[in-house]
């Protein structure tokens, strides 16, 4: 009896498998130059993935915490130690209105963005929005 209940089990867990990778085979690979590739590089088309699927933790400790987190300002990030971080130099050039950067720049509204951005002295830094945890700090000339 437990033999069959294993098999069974068994069988849906491989069925499932096989309906999560069918609902992917119709992925479409674009060559350079195809019509719809822009780049210059060869490309899968994920839009049907990337504009259906919805971020969420079956954690629910970290469901919490991202919400939690949208009242963070990102004062604190100023205060962190940078000299471990990896340095690689870029030139990055935003339009500008000419506004106070000094706060929170963007904030994710849901979990598919993945970024807050804060800036503070002309500094900008990016964080995981779930985790507080700053990956990137960017100095930068606001002109």
């Amino acid at each position: 009896m437990l033999k069959r209940l294993l098999n069974r089990f068994r069988r849906n867990q491989l069925s499932a498998k096989k309906d999560k990778m069918d609902k992917y085979a119709d992925l479409k690979w674009y060559e350079i130059g195809d019509d719809g590739n822009p780049f210059n590089k060869r490309i899968l088309d994920i839009r049907d993935f990337t504009q259906t699927m919805l971020a969420f933790s079956e954690d629910d400790s970290i469901n919490k915490q991202f919400y939690r987190l949208r009242q963070n300002d990102g004062s604190a990030y100023p205060e962190i130690d940078t000299s471990e971080f990896m340095t690689i130099n870029c030139n990055l050039c935003y339009e500008h209105d000419g506004k106070s950067l000094n706060g929170p720049i963007f904030k994710a509204d849901t979990m598919e963005a993945k970024w807050d951005i804060y800036c503070y002295n002309n500094i900008f830094y990016f964080c995981f929005q779930y985790c507080n945890i700053v990956v990137f700090e960017c100095p930068s000339v606001i002109a």
